[in-house]
């Protein structure tokens, strides 16, 4: 079998131009996490008004318990929240952990 050495390129270079909107946040103190911080920020994140007036689709969120290590998944989460299409987004997830009283973990 023979390879294209183009497509070959293209892939490596597609797959090295992937972006990770995660950042790491603080979540606010909530007595009984009911809702889950994934369902209030999945939920903020996709009727984001700023965004969506905006005129561009929403794309996804994620929220994933603890830092970067796995470590504080009680405290901490890495979170994204990006609207747009593949190659032209935008992540607002700045703004919508603020508006739900998270803070920038440092």
């Amino acid at each position: 079998m023979r390879f294209n050495a183009a497509l070959v390129l293209a892939s490596v270079v597609a797959a090295v131009q992937a972006t990770d909107f995660r950042l790491l946040y603080n979540l606010p103190p909530t007595p009984t996490r009911s809702p889950s911080p994934s369902s209030t920020f999945g939920n903020a994140c996709a009727t984001w008004a700023p965004a969506l007036a905006s005129g561009v689709p929403f794309q996804s969120f994620n929220v994933e318990a603890g830092d970067y290590q796995g470590k504080n998944k009680d405290t901490e989460a890495l979170i994204e929240c990006v609207f747009g299409v593949a190659g032209d987004q935008t992540a607002y997830t700045t703004d919508v952990a603020a508006s739900l009283g998270a803070t920038e973990a440092s």
